[in-house]
């Protein structure tokens, strides 16, 4: 148990140091040719689960047999995959923004194909790099390193925006319509941060080693807005004042600290997937009650205009909790290893269920998923094994309606589960 814990820690942090309200459908990794082993598999998809939550588009793995010969005609292969990539509900957002990196074994050809945002973060010369950074191992038939080589470079390319001279614009107003390019961030004693477009500062990492401490709101004489994804991500704070000037708190921004109790001032207007994820010693969130985007109820930090519970804290030791009538969404990563927990009461009035929300609860045994729920994510009522292969959680049936969204779901991920009126039989 103590090895599986320290993979899940190792996991976490690991997405702390790159790092999704909403994901793609699309499995991750589609090996239909059978080249990856499945320690290469979960690689791959810890990296494009990354992507996939901070940057906003998707990434997608696909191996095949099925491109016809091409004969030395690239554009079959190119035409193939593009068709694959719609077929296959590929992409984030009104504009399917993302990319499919595909082996084809019946032409030998290394293929990438983006689409919507992603086509401008990656340029002629990036899509060449990503190619190249698996040259190597696909020369000595290594697939899977080939393809965590190149996803590792896309998410290179992906931290640093879109080039300059990428951007598209509106011809009328000049004004950019495509993300930002990032700009560099600078430095000013343990704080790491960038200018926004607004003027204002992004605080990227904080790299001291204070216990108890005071967030600035300004640095380089530029007021502090946001906190930025991981940027306190496994610090030694135990105690945190962040600003009043601080609007935006982005993912996993305080995640594995020592936290044992936050405030969120007023000014927070939004926050990114669990900020307080794997801090072990967190047993309060605090938000005051004229707060207009937030709300605490017995500690749980909830978001108002969503009705979504962002976060549970971790280092609550009871053992079965209910969520609140009303409440519609539990967030991406909301539960997340939350050991003491063996059974979760959820309302008719939630319809989704967040990836990962209840990933390495280990205790449960009871969780019973209403008829209303249509939306369950990646590794809902998953956990880890000694070998750091995803398996379901282990003493965990779902309850679930028959003929239900989270019936098939359990069938597809392969998931046990029961139905309420399961054991009827003995009393006909």
């Amino acid at each position: 148990m103590k090895k599986m814990l320290c993979a899940i820690a190792a996991i976490m942090l690991v997405l702390i140091v790159a790092m999704c309200s909403a994901l793609a459908e699309t499995k991750m990794v589609n090996d239909h040719a059978g080249l990856y082993s499945a320690d290469e598999i979960t690689q791959m998809e810890e990296i494009i689960t990354r992507i996939r939550t901070v940057y906003q588009m998707d990434a997608v793995v696909l191996t095949t047999n099925d491109v016809p010969d091409s004969n030395g005609n690239d554009e079959i292969t190119v035409a193939w995959a593009d068709t694959w990539y719609e077929d296959h509900g590929c992409g984030l957002g009104e504009d399917r923004s993302g990319i499919l990196l595909i082996i084809d074994m019946t032409n030998r050809y290394n293929y990438i194909s983006t689409a919507g945002l992603m086509i401008d973060y990656m340029s002629d010369n990036r899509i060449e790099a990503v190619l190249t950074a698996a040259d190597e191992y696909l020369y000595s038939g290594e697939y899977g390193q080939a393809m965590i080589a190149e996803l590792n470079q896309l998410e290179a390319f992906c931290a640093e925006g879109i080039e300059e001279g990428s951007f598209r614009y509106d011809e009328a107003t000049g004004e950019i319509l495509t993300a930002p390019y990032r700009k560099p961030t600078t430095t000013e004693g343990d704080w790491e941060y960038r200018l926004l477009e607004d003027g204002t500062a992004e605080i990227v990492k904080y790299t001291g080693k204070e216990d108890k401490l005071v967030i600035p709101d300004t640095l380089g004489e530029k007021t502090v807005t946001r906190i930025g994804d991981g940027a306190f991500g496994a610090c030694s704070l135990t105690s945190v004042t962040i600003p009043g000037s601080v609007t935006s708190i982005g993912h996993f921004a305080f995640a594995a600290c020592s936290l044992t109790s936050v405030t969120i001032p007023d000014s927070v207007q939004e926050m990114g997937v669990n900020p307080f994820a794997y801090c072990e010693e967190l047993t309060d969130i605090w938000v005051s009650p004229e707060h207009s985007y937030f709300a605490t109820i017995s500690g749980v930090l909830y978001e108002k205009t969503k009705k979504k519970l962002v976060c549970y804290p971790y280092a609550f030791t009871t053992t079965s909790f209910e969520i609140p009538q009303g409440i519609t969404a539990i967030g991406d990563w909301a539960f997340y290893s939350c050991s003491s927990l063996k059974s979760v009461t959820i309302p008719d009035s939630v319809t989704s269920i967040g990836h990962y929300a209840f990933f390495a609860c280990d205790s449960l045994t009871d969780v019973t998923i209403p008829d209303s729920v249509t939306s369950i994510g990646e590794h809902a009522f998953h956990t880890m094994d000694d070998n750091w292969n995803y398996i379901p959680i282990p003493n965990l049936p779902l309850t679930v309606p028959r003929g239900s969204y989270a019936a098939q779901y359990c069938k597809d991920n392969n998931l046990k589960y029961t139905y309420p009126d399961a054991n009827d039989w003995l009393f006909n």
